[in-house]
């Protein structure tokens, strides 16, 4: 099996600043509700996470536009360049004992916005940076670094907090991003799709935003896996968060084993992105392993649900990290690569709001359902129909002919098969750059 070390230094450097970002995100979303919580108490904790919540959905399918149209390298400096600064200066204001939720709001609804226009480019920079063939291997490298930051994100965040107070795992918040700067420096993100991207004026945003929807919705296997993976998702979401302490709490054990089912699923994201599912879907083939996870998936929650052993309980989530990690890498890297390079970021953005979206939803779908049922059942219920949902994908046309290409069939496949949804993006701007206004 390929190494870490064996994949060009650029694409070496560009996993980690991502890990460091994700990182820098992981120790936010634990230190910044800390502080609030501190000084603000609940209300100001519900109004930073309405807005914070309210930006993510807006400037995600927004700003993603931008990546198939301006310079890419570029944007990514400018983002995490404006998200450091964001950072700094919410450290800064802790520092001297500074706290306005106003401000705080406005702040990190900036940082929001620059993750938004950043995150898009940097989950297909490895169609970007990497050849085809080696797509498989480096997608589940990333995945399993990506796991790893936000592991260790929250651990260090809340060392940090404990050792030496919210202050500090402010500042680290803001330094992580600023060393993330370093390492995506000239590592060769492509500019843009064609070399019109600075010749196009920005007024053509909002066209480049609906064309990018109208793709997303046009071609029918990507319509309707986004579908099914909004609807897994919504009951997934909520079963492996807020209904994990719910269910810990349940069984009547300590927050210890809280962590250890945290961990447990993180343990089985990295050994299936490190390792197992790369060889789960060389031995079974992607179309069953895709099949296979997403059941193996739903029903390994339902096992958690139904647990009434602590061990049984471990052992279900190490199973649904393996599982999670399996069907995100059967199908990343095909979409990644189907789809048209001038479609890419804005695609991901599209289908990235959706699962955010279904994430918010999922939580709120299950606090009703407690109402009326109690958390074995629901827990148990929402395994269930995850696993259906994510079996509803043997449904769609072509879908089993589409897993089963190899990367350099599937490279623009899209563009191939809906020629009149993606040919205009090249043809008539060629026109454009001969004869520039």
């Amino acid at each position: 099996m390929k190494t870490f070390f064996s994949l060009p230094a650029p694409f070496r450097r560009f996993l980690v600043a991502d890990s460091l970002i994700l990182m820098s995100t992981s120790v936010a979303q634990v230190v910044l509700p800390w502080l609030i919580a501190l000084n603000g108490g609940a209300r100001d904790l519900a109004v930073f996470a309405s807005a914070v919540a309210l930006m993510t959905f807006i400037a995600m399918p927004a700003l993603s536009p931008l990546g198939d149209r301006l310079p890419k390298q570029q944007l990514v400096m400018f983002g995490l360049l404006l998200y450091t600064i964001e950072s700094l200066v919410i450290a800064l204001l802790a520092t001297i004992d500074h706290y306005n939720i106003a401000l705080l709001v406005v702040l990190e609804m900036g940082g929001v916005a620059c993750y938004s226009l950043v995150a898009p480019i940097m989950s297909n920079a490895p169609a970007d940076l990497l050849e085809p063939n080696t797509l498989t291997h480096a997608v589940s490298l990333q995945k399993g670094i990506q796991s790893l930051g936000r592991l260790v994100g929250p651990v260090v965040a809340g060392a940090v907090i404990a050792t030496f107070g919210s202050k500090a795992a402010l500042w680290l918040h803001a330094i992580l991003p600023l060393v993330a700067i370093a390492f995506t420096r000239n590592i060769g993100l492509s500019r843009s799709a064609s070399s019109t991207a600075t010749t196009r004026p920005l007024h053509r945003w909002k066209t480049d935003l609906m064309r990018g929807a109208k793709a997303v919705w046009t071609v029918h296997i990507e319509r309707y896996w986004s579908l099914i993976n909004f609807v897994s998702w919504l009951f997934a979401a909520p079963a492996v968060g807020m209904l994990v302490p719910l269910k810990v709490h349940a069984l009547g054990l300590s927050g210890a084993w809280l962590a250890s089912c945290e961990a447990g699923l993180a343990v089985g994201i990295l050994a299936g992105s490190f390792y197992l599912s790369a060889k789960i879907i060389a031995c079974c083939g992607r179309y069953a392993a895709r099949i296979a996870s997403g059941l193996a998936l739903g029903l390994s929650l339902a096992v958690a649900g139904l647990a009434q052993s602590p061990w049984l309980l471990l052992i279900a989530f190490v199973a649904c990290g393996l599982a999670n990690a399996t069907l995100l890498l059967v199908g990343l890297t095909h979409r990644m690569l189907a789809r048209p390079k001038a479609f890419r970021t804005r695609m991901s953005g599209a289908t990235m709001t959706l699962n955010q979206i279904a994430a918010a939803a999922g939580p709120a779908l299950a606090g009703l359902a407690l109402t009326h049922w109690s958390v074995n059942e629901v827990y148990a219920a929402f395994g269930v129909l995850t696993a259906i949902a994510s079996s509803l994908i043997i449904l769609i046309k072509g879908f089993k002919h589409f897993v089963n290409l190899d990367h350099e069939s599937v490279d623009g496949w899209y563009g191939r098969q809906y020629p009149d949804v993606f040919s205009e993006e090249n043809e008539p701007t060629q026109s454009k750059v001969a004869t520039p206004a």
